[in-house]
């Protein structure tokens, strides 16, 4: 294997050096295609005005004025003709829900029944409830025997 000025391969894997020395100067391609030449062993983040860029073409693209072209003020009439924006309801974005709100009590319960409020007293007390029918059955017990 023939290394060239630069001390990398001619070729690896199937690629050569002239097929990765534009992704090695930044010259745009797949990902694929820049890993792929890494792994070959034609790494390297090289700048545009190195040497190996520009004598293979990758150089740095050079313009013919440095100065740029002025950028035209903008009139105090042109500012007035804009029209001016209102803030209304409509233009303000909306405010963010309220996450407190989770935590506030729930409202009360449906109204019940007297059947479901009789069960409900019975399971809450129900040693209450255990003595009201041991009463009603020494009442009824002694209504039976006169």
């Amino acid at each position: 294997m023939s290394v060239n000025q630069w001390n990398y391969p001619d070729s690896s894997m199937g690629l050569t050096f002239a097929e990765c020395v534009g992704y090695m100067c930044g010259a745009p391609g797949s990902q694929a295609q820049k890993d792929a030449c890494s792994q070959a062993g034609y790494a390297g983040a090289e700048a545009c005005v190195d040497p190996i860029c520009v004598q293979n073409g990758y150089g740095c693209q050079t313009t013919t004025s440095s100065i740029p072209a002025p950028v035209p003020r903008v009139t105090q009439s042109q500012i007035a003709n804009q029209p001016v924006t209102r803030l209304t309801p409509q233009t303000l974005v909306p405010r963010l829900p309220n996450i407190v709100s989770a935590l506030a009590p729930a409202p009360p319960a449906p109204n019940c029944t007297a059947w479901e409020e009789l069960n409900g007293a019975i399971s809450e007390h129900p040693v209450i409830a255990m003595a009201i029918l041991a009463g009603l059955y020494l009442l009824l017990k002694k209504k039976g025997r006169t």
